[in-house]
């Protein structure tokens, strides 16, 4: 067994990541060998609060919200635009080449396992290892009743988008149609994309009783 050392824990920090569509919102702690953790559709980087704490004694996690989730807020015309797969694997490359990393280990839950595996094969030099959690690598990898629901909303909130609606309930509206588009439309990562793929994956799945 390999025993890794416990390093005395550094002091929190964090910030924001600007480019032309996104202020992303990212959190680092710890020291060592670089761990970025990515969340899943509709959550935040508050989701590892506990397994963030317990890794960042021995590894340099770096958290951060995907755009259009949690801290991060999107810019400009991107604000009413599409949610991408390849867009938020562009983002975590982007905060990492901010905090100097130049390789690191990616574990990701749901699409955040989605965006793990996309930032692999299309920036295979910058990915370590992966981590993958309960990620699909097509939408139909959704069981057909849940894509078939997903499929349902996002044409939904798309309507709803059309038609006058007081400020609140549009923003909600396209923040809606956003998230479940994030999940009608992608990953895409068929076969020859996932090919391109140097770095070791461990993909974990499970079943609920």
């Amino acid at each position: 067994m390999v025993k890794v050392n416990r390093k005395e824990a550094e002091p929190m920090k964090e910030g924001y990541v600007d480019n032309s569509f996104a202020s992303l919102y990212y959190k680092e702690m710890g020291q060592g060998m670089p761990l970025i953790m990515l969340h899943g559709n509709g959550e935040s980087h508050e989701i590892f609060a506990r397994l963030s704490e317990l890794m960042s004694r021995y590894y340099r996690v770096i958290l951060m919200d995907s755009r259009g989730h949690g801290s991060s807020l999107m810019r400009g015309d991107a604000a009413r635009g599409e949610l991408t797969i390849p867009d938020m694997a562009a983002d975590v490359v982007q905060v990492m080449e901010f905090l100097h990393v130049p390789r690191a280990v990616i574990l990701g839950f749901s699409d955040g396992a989605n965006v793990a595996l996309e930032t692999a094969s299309c920036y295979p030099g910058r990915v370590s290892a992966v981590v993958a959690v309960s990620g699909n690598a097509l939408p139909r990898g959704m069981s057909t009743a849940s894509l078939l629901e997903v499929k349902l909303k996002y044409a939904l909130w798309r309507g709803l988008e059309k038609v006058p609606l007081p400020r609140g309930v549009r923003d909600k509206a396209v923040k809606s149609r956003q998230l479940f588009g994030l999940m009608a439309r992608w990953p895409r990562l068929d076969k020859e994309k996932l090919s391109c793929i140097q770095a070791p994956v461990l993909i974990l799945t499970g079943r609920g009783i």
